[in-house]
């Protein structure tokens, strides 16, 4: 009796809870009359924020490197451009009569900042902080695993997903192959695996308004403080097999 090929892709995924967060800022200049004085402008914004992150991002004296254990564990700057605007200006004579109209050139610089929080209460205070920092606004938090626990949750999607093709295998040779659920178990075999080209990363992202109290001189006063709530990260891969069934 010929035993048809069995194909099938199998699914698996893996969730853990968000153990980093990034927070991506960007940095805006004043309006200047020249490129220089605005590229000057940016450096000095730039600067501030991260002096002021700097406590909580210190350096290993062994390796120069940002200790393991910091609050920041790491921080990027991109420079985004410098931009020019053109504003129009005009004088009207003592006759009335308008003059030619001039133009000034104003320029301005931005930036996007790159912070990486291992500890969200931090992100808390310091979103709150940002938030209210002129020339500075607050674009997105991206959540995400360290590269170990990623590795980790990415091998127990694999196998999840090697299961599901095995059980849809065995579940299509039970009805095309009529042989029953025990027999499926050890007549089926696997010949050619063949994994997806990518494994898809989900989340939830969940930001909300927090309230919080605090005492301060016998009074109570109520602390409005920006609340990052961590997300599930959700890895997703997906198998295919060609199975056979043996004798």
């Amino acid at each position: 009796m010929t035993h048809p090929e069995i194909n099938v892709t199998g699914t698996g995924s893996a969730t853990r809870r968000a153990e980093r967060a990034t927070l991506v800022l960007q940095v805006h200049s004043r309006t200047c009359p020249t490129s220089d004085d605005a590229s000057a402008a940016l450096t000095t914004f730039i600067n501030k924020l991260t002096e002021s992150i700097g406590p909580y991002c210190p350096d290993d004296a062994g390796t120069g490197r940002i200790k393991g254990d910091a609050a920041i564990s790491h921080y990027s700057i991109d420079i985004r451009d410098t931009n020019n605007h053109r504003e129009r200006q005009s004088e009207p004579s003592s006759f009335m009569i308008s003059k030619a109209s001039t133009y000034a050139t104003s320029y301005s610089g931005r930036a996007d900042l790159d912070i990486d929080f291992a500890d969200f209460k931090l992100l808390n205070t310091l979103a709150t902080q940002f938030s209210t920092t002129e020339n500075v606004s607050i674009q997105r938090v991206i959540w995400h695993l360290t590269e170990a626990t990623l590795a980790s949750v990415e091998s127990l999607a694999r196998k999840e997903a090697a299961k599901n093709a095995l059980q849809r295998a065995r579940d299509y040779a039970e009805v095309f192959a009529d042989i029953s659920a025990e027999e499926a178990v050890h007549k089926v075999k696997v010949v050619v695996v063949t994994e997806g080209s990518k494994y898809e990363q989900r989340t939830r992202p969940q930001m909300h308004y927090g309230r919080k109290q605090s005492v301060k001189t016998k009074f109570l006063k109520e602390k409005a403080e920006l609340t990052f709530e961590p997300v599930d990260i959700v890895v997703e891969v997906k198998v295919q097999g060609k199975f056979v069934v043996g004798e």
